[in-house]
């Protein structure tokens, strides 16, 4: 089963910034999560651009789609492989892009779509009160080039009747943000990509990532919470495991129920049987991902927010009665 994350970021985002320090942080592993490079050069390449980082050079601005594969792990046991797809924002602003039908294509693929904001964007904004700061930022945002083009771009995919998976919205640079501001950036960012936030049944989350201080020569990490968009993105992979691991179980249950009289157990015992083997081993799978998806919903605060059709919910409470409600289902058959 393939796994796809498509990342929506303009440039100057600081997305690549990101995905180099979120992958050389989470390589040592965070709360018993590591990340790996599948490809042994892509590792290379990665530890290169960070060394570069530690120098005081950041990358640079890149307009190319670039295409990484990933593998998860907890505690050096698999949880799930999936692939990074990475859309710098000029080519999103083009509707023309050649890499328009990809696009489409990658985005009806993915399990979830994060969307890169520039947290420069937020911090330079003087205000009097929360409320000053709010009306200013939505401002500031409803007229930036990289914001936007990405509405833009996702009112594009409406258009072409394409249905959006789970979204993340990742404000970077966020230890340049004041705290005092933080509930009213989440309204702002509500306010914003409202035409997201209150579509039926989609899942949005806001998540704010940091690698603390200046990209200078000597630079050392302050990680805040980047490991939080990789965790979003793996929930709504173990989700899509579960549930189709459920169906063709069900399946299999079906299989053996309509074959359970006397001629049909002794006519089919050996396809019963494969069954049955199947009802098990599907189970044992189910098990698995549910405790990889509980160990990852600890990554999160108890007090943070996710949206479902427009509602806040704890996201906590929201995928602990998800996996728990989809293990009743498991035992009750």
């Amino acid at each position: 089963m393939d796994n796809k994350v498509t990342v929506i970021g303009f440039t100057g985002s600081g997305k690549t910034t990101y995905l180099i320090g979120m992958y050389i942080c989470m390589s040592t592993g965070i709360n018993g999560f590591s990340l790996l490079a599948k490809d042994h050069n892509l590792d290379l390449y990665l530890e290169k651009l960070w060394n570069n980082l530690c120098n005081g050079q950041g990358p640079d601005p890149s307009n190319r789609l670039e295409t990484y594969d990933f593998h998860i792990s907890h505690n050096i046991k698999p949880v799930c492989d999936f692939e990074w797809v990475d859309y710098p924002g000029g080519l999103l602003a083009d509707p023309l892009s050649e890499n328009r039908q990809k696009l489409e294509s990658d985005i009806k693929d993915s399990d979830c779509i994060l969307l890169i904001v520039d947290g420069e964007i937020f911090s330079c904004i003087e205000a009097i009160d929360q409320n000053d700061y709010q009306q200013k930022l939505e401002y500031s945002l409803k007229y930036n080039t990289g914001i936007r083009n990405e509405v833009r771009m996702l009112t594009m995919l409406s258009a072409e009747e394409i249905q959006l998976p789970p979204v993340g919205i990742v404000v970077t640079k966020c230890d340049l943000i004041d705290v005092a501001y933080q509930n009213a950036i989440r309204k702002a960012l509500r306010n914003t990509f409202s035409s997201l936030f209150e579509s039926s049944e989609r899942v949005v989350l806001q998540m704010s990532v940091s690698l603390g201080g200046v990209i200078e020569k000597g630079f050392y990490p302050e990680p805040f919470c980047i490991e939080q968009p990789i965790a979003f993105a793996v929930l709504s992979i173990l989700l899509k495991y579960i549930i189709a691991a459920n169906i063709q179980k069900f399946k299999n249950l079906d299989y053996i129920e309509a074959h359970n009289g006397i001629w049909g157990r002794l006519i089919h015992s050996n396809k019963i049987n494969k069954a049955k083997e199947n009802v098990n081993n599907l189970g044992v799978a189910v098990d698995k991902w549910a405790a990889s998806a509980f160990k990852l919903i600890n990554l999160f605060s108890d007090k943070k927010t996710i949206y479902i059709g427009g509602e806040e919910r704890n996201l906590r409470d929201y995928y602990r009665d998800i996996f728990t409600e989809l293990s009743k289902m498991e035992d009750n058959q």
